[in-house]
């Protein structure tokens, strides 16, 4: 098929544009609904935004007792590629992923955090690549770090970026590399299972892990995929959760390596407790020089 260039004329970044638009819905994006209210004007723009909006699926599973989210997003819910459910009590966030998961009906995946903010580039660069590059089964790249929500990506384009390690079993120890932007294959979860809702906080690392340990295959683009939102007073530096954290990754590396040779091992969990003397958020970033 025939391919032309064209800037963004936001990051310097040049992609490449279908000539013929994709089929509809060719990718599915998952959604949490929970409390989100001031985020979501942003949430819902991102995906206007998108230079293929209309080849999305979007899933959105409403977690909140209430519907006060719901009252936000009313209208965007009547879009033919909109598929919006509310459920009774909430399952909590892996809970509702998994949920998302089972009205699938495309090959590829992301999630979108009501409080992140997807390039408008994203959906596009990433369907394309993993039509492109069958032997990926996880796609992901660097996401700016912005503090402030209340100012979309397009018009913000972030100051710092997480540039995400490349993907294997030693790095994932320090960092979750695909972090909260990854596109991957929903046959991942055919053959592999959805999100162990045991881990209540590290799930995605868990599956991450999981994929590795069955040799998939992580690749990572050296584009910019959206803001992730760093919330001084959040979750993310909150001490509870953090000790929460920390102790759900220690049993995911206890379930992974415990087979390793044990010098490799007693390494990884040296690893792990210099991790847990402060949270992980923010090692990786670095001043963009785009």
């Amino acid at each position: 098929m025939e391919t032309k260039r064209r800037s963004n004329n936001l990051s310097g970044i040049f992609i490449t544009k279908m000539v013929e638009p994709y089929k509809f819905e060719k990718i599915s994006s998952i959604t949490s609904l929970y409390k989100s209210r001031k985020f979501l004007r942003n949430f819902t723009e991102q995906f206007y935004n998108q230079t293929i909006f209309q080849d999305v699926e979007i899933i959105i599973i409403d977690c909140n007792e209430d519907e006060e989210d719901y009252d936000s997003i009313r209208k965007f819910c009547r879009e033919p590629n909109v598929f919006y459910e509310k459920l009774d009590t909430d399952p909590g966030l892996y809970g509702a992923w998994n949920k998302a998961l089972s009205y699938v009906n495309t090959p590829y995946v992301t999630n979108s955090n009501t409080d992140d903010v997807k390039a408008p580039w994203y959906f596009e660069t990433m369907l394309h690549y993993m039509d492109q590059h069958p032997e990926c089964d996880v796609a992901y790249g660097p996401v700016g770090k912005s503090s402030n929500p209340a100012t979309p990506f397009y018009k913000d384009f972030p100051a710092e970026l997480w540039q995400c390690l490349e993907t294997n079993l030693s790095t994932m120890l320090v960092d979750n590399s695909p972090h909260c932007m990854p596109t991957w294959r929903m046959q991942l979860h055919k053959e592999l299972g959805n999100f162990d809702e045991n881990y209540s906080v590290k799930a995605d690392f868990e599956f991450w892990l999981r994929c590795l340990k069955n040799n998939k295959k992580f690749n990572k683009l050296n584009i910019t995929m959206g803001n992730y939102y760093f919330n001084p007073n959040g979750a993310s530096v909150d001490e509870s959760v953090h000790k929460k954290r920390n102790n759900q990754h220690s049993r995911i590396i206890e379930k992974y390596y415990k087979d390793e040779p044990p010098s490799t091992f007693n390494f990884y969990k040296s690893i792990i407790k210099q991790s847990a003397q402060q949270p992980s958020y923010g090692k990786m970033i670095i001043k963009n020089s785009l």
